[in-house]
């Protein structure tokens, strides 16, 4: 008996100590997106848009990657508050780092700007 509780205590030690070994850097992107999609204020969007600022920012001197898809959401929100240059710049990060997404990219570029990349 005094085994098993040992076993089951080690590999519980084990587990706790596994470290993220995420690629990406995703900062506080679950709190913010959560918070926003859940209460849609304007200090909501707010802070959700200075969490994706923060990512793009802070993902390089993290030595991560900025995830798929952030650029895009920063289109969107920057396009809803008709910043439409920076709107088309995020696309075309996104469209840079995942090439395989262009068809996407291009579809969400219509929709929000009415125009080609």
């Amino acid at each position: 008996m005094s085994k098993l509780v040992f076993i089951t205590l080690l590999v519980l030690i084990l587990c706790g100590c596994q470290t993220n070994k995420s690629i990406y850097f995703w900062g506080d992107y679950a709190d913010t997106a959560y918070q926003y999609k859940h209460e849609p204020t304007e200090e909501s969007f707010q802070e959700h848009l200075a969490t994706l600022e923060n990512i793009v920012a802070s993902a390089e001197a993290k030595n991560k990657k900025i995830p798929p898809g952030i650029y895009i959401e920063l289109a969107m929100m920057y396009s809803s508050i008709n910043k439409n240059e920076q709107a088309k710049e995020m696309l075309n990060k996104e469209q840079s780092l995942f090439p395989e997404s262009s068809q996407f990219i291009q579809l969400v570029n219509q929709k929000l700007l009415g125009g080609a990349l």
